[in-house]
């Protein structure tokens, strides 16, 4: 098996990182991770992604500034109400918001920029992107958000919104036409990855 070990190196240039809601804000995170050590990445899928935790107040309620528009339409929505996404809050980070954020690695991002990436001083040289945002879904703005600033960084992005569908739809690939769409939509932009 030692004789193959060449074998099993991997390029970096040659990784899609992504993942989906708090996947998704993972995912935006390591590329930032690997941006700071100049570890290549071929892309990166960011797929209803979480990627602005600072958008709630310190008791993960929206402030009446919160710049997200679907923060306020979609509140109720299925399947990711404002009533979930506090859950989720505090069982990562507590009753309240700590102050101050605490640092997971300081060394590579600000402890900020760990929970919220879209607060990085700068996006440019991250992996070209592929963003997919669900219509009726309360993080839609602050993903759309995030895949702006990276084009005005100058990173390469392909953004597409799926109307009419919830935070999950992904996973409905059985019901609706518009789960099904993203699958070829994915599978179309990992083709388009590869073959550039």
């Amino acid at each position: 098996m030692r004789e193959h070990a060449d074998d099993l190196r991997i390029n970096p240039e040659e990784i899609v990182i992504g993942g989906t809601s708090a996947g998704g804000h993972l995912a935006a995170v390591l590329a930032q991770r690997c941006r700071a050590v100049d570890i290549p990445l071929k892309a990166q899928f960011l797929v209803v992604p979480v990627t602005d935790l600072h958008a709630l107040d310190e008791d993960w309620n929206i402030p009446p500034d919160c710049p997200y528009d679907s923060y306020f339409e979609n509140i109720s929505a299925p399947r990711l109400p404002l009533e979930r996404i506090q859950f989720f809050m505090k069982q990562l980070l507590g009753e309240k918001m700590p102050n101050p954020v605490p640092e997971a690695h300081a060394q590579l991002l600000p402890a900020d920029v760990e929970l919220s990436p879209i607060r990085a001083d700068s996006l440019k040289g991250l992996a070209p992107a592929a963003v997919f945002t669900a219509d009726v879904d309360i993080l839609r703005d602050q993903g759309e958000a995030y895949a702006k600033k990276m084009v005005d960084n100058g990173v390469p992005v392909r953004l597409k919104r799926y109307m009419g569908v919830p935070h999950p739809f992904t996973h409905m690939d059985a019901g609706l036409a518009e789960a099904r769409q993203f699958v070829e939509d994915y599978c179309d932009a990992l083709q388009t990855v590869f073959n550039s």
